[in-house]
């Protein structure tokens, strides 16, 4: 559209540009933007849904003609995410170029496969962090413990972190890969590799709280922030007041757990957190600023 690479209008132009693409889709196709990536997503349960869905692709490049701008359709794929091991049989498509099928898909820097399980993600958060962390240890290994612990927290927990909130996952195996990196780390930050030394101690000594503690804490602050509307989810989709209130079991901002079959569902974001979120103690729940919710938190944590 002619607006120039890098420039500081540049994202603001282009949201200004594509603004009106979501008037092109109707329930129950969803569409969600991000800069210049789209998602358009819908549930499936008869054959009629998935030729909805197939008309709204039309629609797209419709508009897309229209103003002029090009799909990009080696980066245009589908996928069908169910536990069912049938699916309905369609191939979509986008006027005459048919899309190709995945399994997998990275949308936003997250690996998210079609039965919405997490191991391809953490398997490449891992892979991702380790070169990381390799680089560090090569760069600076006169550096000071200090300097050390700041390089671990800028560059590579940061990527052990990223969207923890929605792909945190449940299995020991996941989990302890995850925590072999920190480890890891824990030996750079301190300059100590041989095998009698405690990375244990060199943990507490650094300061490094568990990696699963911390994403249960950021699952939890997250949905502190949907409670108070500080994130643009509708929570009266997910958040109901429970059916039975226990003055003795729960607090009075008990939710609503959900009744789950799978442990994929089970250990999801909402199923999990809510669980999490009723057995907190009254004084945490009732803060009302995301700060001193956060400091509750973390006394909290400490002391279990």
């Amino acid at each position: 559209s002619g607006v120039p690479q890098g420039s500081v209008l540049g994202p603001l132009l282009f949201l200004l540009y594509i603004n009106n693409v979501v008037d092109i889709v109707n329930p129950p196709v969803k569409i969600k933007l991000f800069a210049d990536d789209c998602l358009i997503y819908a549930p499936v349960t008869c054959a009629n849904d998935q030729i909805v869905i197939n008309d709204c692709l039309d629609d797209f490049q419709t508009w897309c003609d229209k103003w002029e701008m090009k799909i990009n359709y080696s980066k245009t794929t589908y996928t069908h995410i169910t536990t069912k091991k049938h699916v309905l049989p369609f191939t979509y498509s986008i006027g005459p170029n048919y899309l190709p099928q995945v399994c997998a898909f990275k949308y936003l820097g997250v690996h998210i496969t079609n039965d919405l399980k997490w191991r391809a993600h953490v398997e490449n958060v891992c892979c991702a962090s380790y070169r990381k962390l390799r680089f560090l240890r090569a760069k600076l290994p006169n550096a000071t413990k200090d300097v050390k612990l700041l390089a671990y927290k800028t560059f590579v927990r940061p990527v052990l972190e990223y969207a923890c909130a929605a792909w945190s996952p449940h299995q020991k195996d996941l989990i302890d890969k995850l925590e072999r990196i920190q480890r890891l780390s824990a030996r750079f930050i301190c300059s100590k590799y041989k095998r009698t030394d405690s990375v244990t101690e060199m943990l507490k000594l650094s300061g490094l709280e568990s990696l699963e503690i911390r994403r249960q804490k950021q699952r939890l602050k997250v949905f502190f922030q949907i409670l108070h509307g500080q994130i643009k989810i509708d929570r009266t989709i997910y958040v109901h007041p429970p059916h039975k209130l226990s003055s003795r079991i729960n607090h009075d901002a008990a939710v609503r757990p959900f009744g789950a079959r799978t442990d994929v569902f089970r250990k999801s974001f909402f199923p999990d957190v809510i669980e999490a979120w009723n057995k907190l103690p009254r004084h945490i729940v009732e803060n009302s600023d995301v700060k001193k919710f956060e400091c509750a938190l973390d006394v909290y944590f400490a002391e279990q």
